[in-house]
């Protein structure tokens, strides 16, 4: 199945971040050490360099963000660089 790439919807940053989050975690993004759905997280940070969200979970504390559990995990880069 192709992957639909609406890449005029994609030139902001904002809208790449959207899109990553559908793509990467299309249940929602989740803890990837306990679980816990984002709600039971708090905005820890936004990463100077790539510009992305990092959460903390409030269950076992440990941060993640979009790229958590994917081969971009580690990895600074913008939005609308991965996409």
């Amino acid at each position: 199945m192709p992957i639909e790439f609406p890449i005029v919807d994609l030139m902001s940053s904002q809208d790449s971040y959207e899109w990553l989050v559908d793509y990467f975690h299309p249940s929602g993004m989740v803890c990837p050490h306990c679980g816990a759905v984002l709600k039971e997280a708090r905005q820890f940070r936004v990463t100077r360099r790539s510009q992305v969200p990092a959460y903390r979970c409030r269950k076992c504390d440990q941060t993640y963000n979009v790229y958590s559990g994917t081969v971009f995990e580690g990895r600074r880069l913008k939005p609308e660089q991965v996409v």
